[in-house]
């Protein structure tokens, strides 16, 4: 569950968590914008990969999380300063047999927030 502290933000709407709590990724309004990801090794292998990653929709930027092991995986990354009207989107990534996508992968995507 991700959790964030008040502070002054612009008007947003959106945002939110999408996945069961095995496998959740969420952005929210948080000292800038605030994407997590996590999961659990549950139903997965050893060779399971996966990464949080974070897309502002507007203008094609994206930052990735290096792979990590899935049952290892609690990513979290803040944007300081994000632009006012602006769509951002974070992206949970899963490969089931590590970085080969052609044996399996999900891809889990919050709900757009509007900044």
């Amino acid at each position: 569950m991700v959790t964030g502290t008040a502070g002054v933000a612009a008007a947003s709407s959106g945002g939110g968590c999408t996945g069961p709590e095995t496998k959740q990724v969420c952005v929210t309004v948080a000292e800038g914008i605030l994407f997590a990801a996590r999961t659990t090794s549950e139903g997965q292998g050893i060779d399971c990969k996966a990464r949080l990653v974070a897309h502002d929709d507007t203008t094609g930027w994206s930052w990735e999380q290096a792979l990590t092991r899935c049952d290892r995986l609690n990513g979290n990354f803040t944007l300081p300063n994000p632009t006012p009207g602006h769509q951002y989107r974070g992206e949970l990534q899963i490969f089931f047999n590590g970085r080969n996508a052609n044996e399996g992968y999900e891809f889990i995507q919050t709900p757009a927030l509007l900044y």
